[in-house]
Formats: structure tokens, sequence, C-alpha cells
């Protein structure tokens, strides 16, 4: 994702497009002065949510990831959870044959840990609470699945009555421009 001054994030299922406003290690490139502290935080309408490799996405949910290791923060307008961050696609699992609930390789995902998911909608699971994975909430004959976009990729049941089963819900997709 480009890192110059005025770079806008276009986001999917949103009204709003994201100014992107990123700080590297407490500095900012947008004149906002935001630095790399709490995760989340309100600024003057602008929310703070930190990018978190997806190799440390369960130890940010459990709380373990240091703030102090985020290096990038995007400056969303739109209010979203305390606990929320944001990763680039790793891969092409989500990229489907129709444009709905479908994922580039490469793209922003904004993760709300605290908001509940829904059959039908975009989540980040974990797979026996080791390894995350994007797809669409399934249920099918009692049993809930995690389903790429992708056609090649399959789809992974999931352990509900494990608590680690779902990292959060997609809000936001996006790609910098």
């Amino acid at each position: 994702m480009a890192e110059a001054p005025g770079a806008r994030l276009e986001w999917r299922g949103c009204e709003h497009a994201m100014t992107r406003a990123c700080s590297k290690k407490g500095k900012s490139h947008t004149g906002f002065g935001e630095s790399a502290g709490s995760p989340s935080t309100h600024t003057e309408h602008l929310y703070r949510v930190p990018l978190i490799p997806l190799e440390h996405v369960l130890e940010w949910i459990a709380g373990g990831y240091k703030m102090s290791l985020v290096e990038v923060n995007m400056l969303s307008p739109i209010q979203i959870g305390k606990r929320s961050f944001f990763f680039l696609m790793p891969n092409d699992s989500m990229l489907g044959p129709t444009i709905e609930k479908s994922i580039p390789e490469g793209w922003t995902v904004v993760i709300d840990p605290d908001s509940a998911p829904e059959p039908g909608q975009l989540v980040l699971g974990s797979i026996d609470g080791s390894q995350p994975i994007v797809g669409v909430l399934t249920m099918r004959g009692g049993l809930s699945y995690i389903k790429p976009s992708n056609p090649r990729y399959p789809m992974v049941v999931v352990d509900r009555s494990r608590s680690d089963w779902c990292l959060g819900r997609v809000v936001f997709i996006g790609v910098a421009k």
C-alpha cells in the first residue's frame, strides 16, 4: 500500500472512503500528529486502526501483541470497535468469480473482533485456534463453515464450542489508490 500523503483507500461495502493516514513508528504522514499509541483510539473524529501482521492476529486478539510493535496505523473517520485492526489479504483464497464478497490479494481488510458475526457475513476465523482464515460464515446441516470465495479452496468446518473459532467480522475491505 502506498505510504504517500493523501493516498486514499477505496472501501467496498461502505459509503465512505477512508483517508489513508499512516504513521510509521509515531511519525504522521498527514499532519494529524498521531503516534502508534493505543489501539483504535479516537482523535478529532478520526479513529486509529493498527496494522497487525496476519501471523500475529491471534496474539493481538488475546491481548498479548505489544502496541510498541505496531509500525503502521490507519486513521478512519468511521467508528469501529476499540480492538479493531487491519491486515493485508495474504493470498487469493477470497478472490471469487463475482465481486461480491471477493477480496483480492494485497487488499486491506479491517476486522472488528467485538462485532458479532452472522451467517453470510465475511469473517476472520481460526482453524483449531492456530491458523487465521478469511471467508464467508456459512451454516449447513447444523455445522458452521468458513467458506473462501475462491472455489479452488475448500470450506473449513469450525468448532463453535471453541472461544477462538471467530476472531472477528470483516467491517471494511479496501485498496490504496
